[in-house]
């Protein structure tokens, strides 16, 4: 009856009481799951906040339904890092339903964040307008070169350190993609620059270094081509410090 309160007639205050005596004949776990989303309705931060804390305590199948709820509440607060973080673990433990999330009016104010693109870009990879907006975000980051650009062999072992690329635009490098899940930490992504070429495509150049070697770390240099929305054209590699004897200039 309290179900039928909150969802098909949206009356989440009585459906409240109905779940509080739900709970006091048999505490379990989605219960305190639905009664969360009751206070959510009323916009009762508080109550839902402690509500969802025990659920993560006496657990909750399935698990993703208590950091979507902590997204919503976060919603309400208007926290935009805690919301992202918390529909990332929601995602990450198994919550698919894309059109709950794009059809939430209350994750509408964390829509422009690269983060948020990022997650959804990720997570539903067949989205090709969120895609085209984090693509133009990741050259945001990126300066423009100077032509001719060339390395020379004593600097193709360099790495600009503090230019990392972000995970989040992994989805834009096909090897960085590659590792994405298991956070590969044997490799470091760094960007060099971008050329704006025809018809709004782009070539950006990148490094990967071997972070973990016992003496050498390999460097490598990559120019990567985009078209206008981040679609991989080609990816090469152009320059190597792949030993003290074995280096590649361009």
């Amino acid at each position: 009856r309290a179900m039928d309160l909150l969802v098909n007639e949206k009356k989440a205050s009585e459906s409240v009481i109905l779940f509080k005596d739900a709970i006091r004949y048999f505490p379990d776990g989605r219960m305190f799951l639905f009664l969360t989303k009751a206070y959510i309705e009323l916009n009762d931060i508080e109550n839902a906040s402690k509500t969802n804390e025990i659920g993560f305590k006496i657990g909750c199948d399935p698990y993703y339904e208590l950091p979507f709820n902590d997204a919503l509440i976060n919603a309400l607060k208007k926290d935009t890092a805690s919301c992202i973080a918390s529909l990332n673990e929601a995602v990450n433990e198994g919550f698919l339903n894309k059109d709950k999330i794009v059809n939430e009016k209350r994750f509408d104010f964390i829509r422009d964040h690269h983060d948020y693109m990022s997650m959804m870009v990720n997570t539903f990879n067949n989205d090709a307008k969120l895609k085209a907006l984090l693509f133009k975000n990741y050259l945001k980051i990126i300066p423009d070169l100077s032509l001719p650009y060339e390395e020379s062999i004593d600097s193709v072992s360099n790495h600009p350190g503090d230019k990392y690329i972000n995970y989040d635009y992994a989805v834009f490098i096909p090897e960085m993609e590659d590792g994405r899940f298991s956070r590969d930490v044997t490799n470091e992504y760094f960007y060099v620059g971008k050329i704006k070429l025809e018809n709004n495509y782009h070539a950006v150049v990148y490094k990967t270094y071997f972070a973990v070697a016992d003496t050498l770390n390999p460097t490598k240099t990559y120019v990567i081509t985009y078209d206008s929305v981040g679609t991989v054209i080609d990816d090469e590699v152009i320059g190597c410090f792949c030993s003290p004897t074995t280096s590649q200039a361009f």
